[in-house]
């Protein structure tokens, strides 16, 4: 690297050091008054033992896992389905960044309105004959095992692993496996040696993202969860506007722990990302030879 790069570098930096200053003091003081509060009280011992926790903390990681899980199980299928057959569509291309646009609330209040047990499904199946009323219909939202919360989700954040995905199929993986079929690897082995290694870091990467947002968000699980077990953003919200003083440390506690693992899961992403930068390289060198 050149000074003259060097010397633009601390340019740019030295231009955002008050407003980093700035955020860093505010984001950074809070924190530690959060730390402070938290293990001055005793919260995180409550907390644990607190069986209405240890239920909220299942459902958390329940509903953050199952959730990441299908929608980049779905998200990679269907870009795998456009890289077939219309991979550079600009239709499609804005098909699937339409529904980026749409708030999580939103999608929440389509999943009561359609899934509910007095929603439009129970409606339908009381009026052709498949439930004699409408209560009768399985309530697929307000479930213990946070299957409304997860569909949700998944709805939401399918077209975000295909946004994130497809670029790989369509641009370096394609052109790398193309590269490798020239010179006679067959669809298996293309797949195996060039698609796959770039391939799995993206869905990956995707997967870090969506479980680090579901363990962390508020408005869906809020909207659409059960009043027990409540996922830890919601049990954090309530127990910090109760009006039981001794609640506030707790809240603080069960919102450092949601902090510190969505700030394990940049790390992961992070890390990711460096992986599939290692293995184009890796996948290109191996070509060149």
């Amino acid at each position: 690297m050149s000074r003259a790069t060097d010397g633009s570098a601390m340019k740019r930096w030295l231009a955002l050091a008050p407003l980093l200053g700035v955020l860093g003091g505010l984001f950074g003081g809070g924190l530690v008054l959060a730390a402070a509060q938290s293990l001055g009280a005793g919260a995180y011992a409550r907390l644990l033992a607190d069986p209405a926790f240890r239920d909220g903390l299942a459902l958390t990681l329940r509903v953050s896992v199952l959730s990441a899980a299908v929608a980049t199980a779905g998200g990679t299928l269907l870009a795998a389905a456009i890289a077939r057959v219309a991979g550079r569509s600009r239709v499609v291309a804005f098909l699937l960044r339409a529904p980026l646009s749409l708030p999580h609330m939103v999608v929440a209040a389509m999943m009561l309105l359609a899934f509910s047990n007095s929603g439009m499904l129970a409606r339908l199946a009381h009026a052709f004959g498949g439930a004699a009323e409408p209560a009768d219909f399985p309530d697929l939202v307000y479930d213990r095992f946070g299957v409304g919360i997860i569909g949700a989700y998944a709805l939401k954040e399918i077209p975000f692993v295909t946004v994130l995905v497809l670029p790989v199929l369509t641009g370096a993986a394609q052109r790398l496996a193309e590269a490798a079929a020239t010179l006679g690897a067959s669809p298996r082995q293309a797949f195996r040696r060039v698609t796959w290694p770039l391939l799995w870091p993206a869905a990956a990467a995707a997967a870090t993202i969506l479980f680090a947002y579901a363990f962390g968000a508020f408005e869906v699980p809020y909207v659409v969860g059960r009043t027990y077990p409540k996922m830890m953003p919601v049990l954090a919200y309530q127990k910090f506007l109760s009006i039981d003083a001794g609640d506030r440390p707790e809240a603080l506690a069960a919102g450092l722990m949601i902090a510190a693992v969505t700030t394990a899961a940049a790390l992961v992403y992070a890390a990711l990302l460096g992986v599939q930068a290692r293995r184009l390289a890796a996948v290109r060198a191996g070509l060149d030879e």
